[in-house]
């Protein structure tokens, strides 16, 4: 193993470890998920229908380089673990649909950051919310409501 994918390991387990203590009730699901690393394809986290957690060792390392100390990297790596978790609590995967997947995943993305920002919980950074639109969004939608206010959207605002 490299000395890049061995320290991204080790920021993973101590994100786990967190998650754990402060947010319970993510660990049931996130103990059942199996770690792929550094797949073809993959720049940073994803997570796929059939619970294969995709981690990129080299977007961790940046974390810990980006976030000036192995506490504050743990810090962000949970929030994008929790984030993750919560596509498969909410389902997303089944409901798609026909809808462009790459719309769907940004209108997903809205549904999750939305909830949690609104009871202060912690987000990855650059996490995408429903204010940051141009006019700004509703808050508080579900995936399928923020998909029909995206299709109307400039794609520009998408990133």
């Amino acid at each position: 193993m490299s000395p890049e994918r061995q320290e991204a390991a080790q920021i993973v387990k101590s994100a786990l470890a967190y998650i754990s203590t402060e947010f319970p009730y993510y660990d049931p699901m996130l103990k059942v998920l199996g770690h792929v690393w550094d797949a073809p394809g993959v720049n940073s986290f994803t997570l796929d229908d059939k619970g294969r957690l995709f981690l990129n060792s080299q977007f961790i390392a940046k974390m810990v380089a980006d976030a000036g100390s192995v506490d504050e990297a743990t810090l962000e790596c949970a929030a994008y673990l929790m984030h993750q978790v919560n596509h498969l609590y909410r389902n997303h995967s089944s409901r798609v649909g026909d809808r462009d997947p790459g719309l769907w995943n940004v209108a997903c993305d809205l549904e999750i950051n939305s909830d949690l920002h609104s009871v202060d919980h912690p987000l990855p950074g650059g996490a995408i919310l429903p204010e940051h639109y141009d006019p700004p969004l509703p808050t508080g939608l579900i995936a399928e409501e923020y998909y029909v206010h995206l299709e109307k959207q400039p794609r520009d605002n998408d990133e």
